[in-house]
């Protein structure tokens, strides 16, 4: 039941994604239980760049409209929840089905080609496409989201599929593997109704993330953190603080987070903002220090385990 309902997982890597799900296979193999299908919560994607569909679907503007009219943000608002009331059905169809036989793991995968195939769905994916690439570099009309909004109920939406710029968001986003958290796990996040949950968010995550400086990454995806990591980004810094961030994000209130990751971030003049954002937004349990063991003898790095509670009433203490 753990495998089958309650481990979700994202890597880069597709191969990476395929071998947990295989590894999970061979544990309820061992436990006589028959082959669950997982496709619907272990995924391929780049966890540190997409969009949430409130961003999405957000006016940064001053709409003022007459009376009895809808503002811009409260027509989004409305966009929104009828879309993911849509979206939050279709992926309650996977969850009603028992998962515990060979034939529900078969009308399940049908199930979950029917959902990744659905128009509605597709479109709030493609439109989450284009926010991020936006924050890519990609040159996107300023009036983009609005524009998607407004013909996403409409024939008006074949219009924009043919628009150079949505092309090419969809194209930036299958190279770099775009992962919008809130539309690939909805129902962690919004209720049947379409309204976002009061505990949004997951139970738990734990990780480890990649030991890389991000001067090694592309040009392009450093701006991209940049931008979307503004409250954490260092030009000196590992991919961990990112990844440190994110999980903090998408945990519920109350939830933990447990990743192992280079320890020097904790002293690191260049990662006070990191340390804030920890301070800002969780309250740090405990931190298990390996003093200078080597956990992974291919990484010349020392290593501790970091455990945080997300509370967004924490902030009582300055770094």
């Amino acid at each position: 039941k753990v495998a089958q309902r309650c481990i979700y997982g994202v890597d880069v890597n597709p191969l990476a994604t395929e071998l947990a799900k295989v590894s999970l296979w061979l544990r309820t193999l061992a436990a006589e239980q028959p082959l669950a299908f997982l496709d619907h919560h272990l995924k391929t994607g780049n966890s540190l760049v997409g969009s949430d569909i409130e961003d999405v679907l957000a006016d940064d503007g001053d709409a003022v409209t007459e009376d009895g009219q809808l503002t811009l943000q409260q027509s989004f608002d409305h966009t929104r929840q009828r879309a993911m009331e849509h979206v939050t059905d279709r992926f309650q169809d996977l969850l009603n089905i028992d998962n515990e036989t060979l034939e529900d793991a078969k009308e399940m995968e049908a199930v979950y080609d029917d959902v990744r195939a659905d128009p509605l769905y597709k479109k709030l994916l493609a439109m989450a496409n284009v926010h991020t690439a936006n924050a890519f570099g990609l040159d996107v009309p300023d009036d983009a989201d609005e524009r998607m909004a407004r013909a996403l109920h409409s024939e008006a939406w074949e219009n924009i599929e043919q628009q150079d710029w949505f092309k090419s968001a969809q194209a930036l986003a299958e190279d770099e593997r775009f992962f919008h958290w809130e539309l690939e796990f909805p129902i962690a996040f919004y209720d049947q109704d379409g309204e976002r949950r009061a505990d949004a968010g997951f139970d738990a995550v734990i990780g480890n993330p990649p030991y890389i400086n991000i001067s090694g990454l592309p040009e392009n995806q450093r701006d991209y953190l940049r931008g979307s990591f503004s409250e954490t980004f260092a030009g000196n810094s590992d991919i961990l603080y990112y990844f440190m961030q994110t999980g903090t994000d998408i945990l519920r209130p109350g939830g933990r987070q447990g990743l192992i990751v280079a320890r020097y971030f904790t002293q690191a003049r260049y990662a006070d903002g990191l340390r804030q954002y920890l301070l800002d937004h969780s309250k740090i349990e405990k931190i298990v220090d390996f003093g200078n063991f080597q956990v992974f003898p291919s990484v010349d790095v020392l290593t501790h385990i970091f455990i945080n509670t997300h509370d967004e009433e924490a902030g009582e203490y300055d770094v």
